[in-house]
């Protein structure tokens, strides 16, 4: 089970509410995660595009490196400057 799918489970939301196409992730503006990746559009150190449901996802920074990436999942790690729905 993934991580908020966990919280939306104790504090009591239901799948109707909880059900997003894609989830983000930002820790302390170091690293970010987002669920619901379907695949890498455009990768470089400051910018990475990523295909999710229904359009596409900009991370912005600099020195970004893929710390983790499968099963609709990705980790980035850098100096994380912005995330957008573009």
């Amino acid at each position: 089970m993934a991580f908020l799918d966990e919280v939306g489970l104790r504090l009591g939301i239901s799948d109707e509410i909880g059900v997003f196409s894609y989830r983000v992730i930002l820790l302390g503006g170091r690293q970010v995660v987002i669920e619901g990746v379907k695949r890498i559009s455009c990768f470089s150190e400051n910018r990475v595009e990523l295909e999710i449901k229904g359009g596409v996802l900009a991370v912005e920074g600099e020195k970004l490196k893929i710390t983790k990436y499968g099963e609709g999942e990705i980790a980035l790690s850098g100096v994380i400057s912005g995330v957008a729905k573009v």
